[in-house]
């Protein structure tokens, strides 16, 4: 599947097209869409799917998602949603966020960033409500595997200064060999440059739990703090299936903190961030 979140000034919307293949080798497709107030989950028919094995290109029923924007047109019982929306350049990572780890077999989930930030414009209109972007900005992401992690956190944002700015951390449980360990993978894009901090790099996780994470990697320190939640439902792969229900908040008010040796480099709180944390509880 893949994420591709748009915001403007106050708003944020998501769209999540996605192509899935049961443990019963049952494939379907589906579209998800997130807001500040909603979500929603459409199913489709795998015939109605189509991927470009070569770029980032995919269509379900007629709606296009791509490198270079969107293409809206989707009727159902539930959801009315059109629009256009024409992204700016994108801004892909240096190397592939996964590192060495995305040669290793039997990972539950492989992500990917196709774009830290980028200019959005044009406009969705979802159930009579017009989404307007006038350089907004936009982030886009993938995931491909079996299942999400048992436990995991992530979140994003995306803000202006001086020029775009980018974060992204993932935090998640992996398993590996039967046994299992902390792993994370990050992001920061800021003043033109990209920092990473990384499992693979030494990067460790001091602490994660709903609404904190502190990572470090040598002299730098990422330090995230949900402050205000404002969660949906989403759904998530288990075993293939769509069958796992995770609660994401498109837009909260989250904290950032991004140490390098003694200099602080950005310290803000965004009314705009993402931030997601699901634990699977084990049964008695």
């Amino acid at each position: 599947g893949w994420y591709l979140k748009q915001q403007n000034s106050g708003e944020t919307l998501a769209l999540i097209p996605a192509y899935h293949i049961s443990r019963k080798g049952e494939p379907s497709a589906s579209l998800q869409i997130i807001t500040d107030e909603a979500s929603y989950s459409i199913p489709f028919e795998a015939d109605e799917f189509q991927a470009d094995p070569n770029r980032f290109c995919v269509q379900i029923a007629g709606n296009t998602f791509c490198e270079k924007g969107v293409l809206l047109n989707l009727h159902t019982k539930d959801v009315s949603l059109t629009g256009k929306l024409r992204f700016g350049p994108l801004t892909p990572l240096l190397s592939d966020i996964m590192g060495p780890f995305r040669f290793v077999p039997f990972l539950q989930c492989r992500h990917s960033v196709l774009s830290l930030t980028h200019r959005v414009n044009g406009f969705v209109e979802l159930n009579g409500k017009r989404f307007l972007f006038e350089n907004g900005t936009g982030y886009i992401e993938g995931d491909r595997g079996a299942s999400f992690p048992s436990s995991y956190l992530w979140t994003q944002c995306n803000w202006y200064e001086q020029g775009p700015c980018s974060a992204m951390l993932s935090v998640a449980s992996i398993p590996f060999l039967g046994t299992s360990f902390t792993g994370c993978i990050c992001s920061v894009y800021y003043g033109g440059r990209e920092y990473r901090l990384a499992t693979y790099q030494g990067a460790k996780v001091l602490r994660w739990a709903k609404d904190e994470a502190i990572v470090a990697q040598g002299s730098r320190l990422l330090q995230v703090n949900l402050l205000e939640q404002n969660a949906h439902n989403l759904r998530a792969p288990s075993r293939g299936a769509m069958s796992r229900t995770i609660r994401e908040s498109p837009s909260c008010r989250v904290r950032y903190r991004f140490f390098d040796g003694k200099r602080t480099v950005f310290d803000f709180i965004s009314t705009q961030g993402s931030f997601e944390f699901s634990e699977c509880k084990k049964s008695s």
